[in-house]
């Protein structure tokens, strides 16, 4: 009973050429800040896995300024399950089928067992239990995904707003956080992002969901640079802090603004933006 698992994250190839407030994607200064982001957030939740048994796949812009092959060789050099892998910019939209070939060439002949393939943004965070849980999920569900894919779905995480220095627990139930998890045999992998948005997934047939609704697996990061992230406000939203940022996904970040007040400030400016973009 073998599981391959892999996270794919898609760094700065050219799929947006601007941001939710209309900012052009394709700048040094975007770059930078997404590499700050990645390295405080991102690398943290990878680094401190509990389950080490993974591969992190990584696609770059073969355009990456050469100034930053240094990083990428400095997370490599921490980071063993890190691969880095260099994308003609007229290839970003392909991203798709390159993951799927680098894995199934690292997965080479080999026919049994289950793949999976982890979906982690280039400025988010994963549980550090994030992959254990993954591993016993397709474990105790093993005949079932054998016989048919199944899209694991944690509801439940948290969100943490840079400028604001807010962070909350959050409910998304169509999340960007999930795994997909399928047999090796005779038909070719798809990988989770195989299927197209994850808005949608659930809307396939022939798979099926494994929703889990264990809190705090996934921290989505809001900053004024995401492309399209943005708040999110339920009944289970819940103000937390520095501490359970760090314990629950190895990152280090301040809370100063963390109060519910401050909270409902943050949404209700958020609603009047969108409003007014609408307008």
């Amino acid at each position: 009973m073998k599981i391959h698992k892999y996270i794919l994250t898609r760094f700065n190839l050219r799929l947006w050429q601007t941001d939710k407030n209309n900012h052009n994607t394709q700048t040094d200064e975007w770059l930078e800040q997404r590499f700050l982001l990645f390295e405080h957030f991102t690398l943290p939740s990878v680094l401190n896995q509990t389950d080490k048994d993974f591969k992190w796949i990584v696609l770059f812009s073969s355009n990456t300024p050469i100034k930053y092959k240094s990083r990428i060789d400095e997370i490599r050099s921490r980071c063993p399950q890190f691969k880095a892998i260099g994308v003609a910019p007229e290839q970003s939209a392909n991203f798709g089928q390159i993951f799927k070939e680098v894995i199934e060439n690292d997965l080479d002949s080999k026919k049994e067992g289950i793949v999976s393939t982890t979906y982690l943004d280039n400025d988010d965070a994963l549980s550090v239990h994030y992959m254990e849980m993954i591993q016993n999920i397709i474990s105790a569900n093993y005949k079932e995904i054998v016989a048919q894919p199944a899209i694991i779905n944690f509801r439940f995480g948290s969100q943490y707003f840079t400028e604001q220095k807010i962070a909350n627990r959050a409910s998304y139930k169509r999340n960007h956080f999930i795994t997909l998890a399928e047999p090796l045999g005779s038909n070719s992998i798809k990988t989770v992002f195989g299927y197209g948005s994850h808005y949608y997934i659930d809307k396939h047939n022939g798979i099926r969901q494994i929703v889990v609704e264990k809190t705090d697996m996934w921290l989505e990061v809001i900053h004024d640079k995401n492309v399209i992230n943005d708040v999110r406000m339920s009944l289970h939203t819940r103000i937390t802090g520095s501490e359970m940022l760090l314990r629950t996904f190895g990152v280090t970040a301040e809370t100063s603004g963390n109060t519910f007040s401050s909270f409902l400030k943050l949404f209700k400016m958020k609603i009047r933006q969108k409003i007014k973009m609408l307008a």
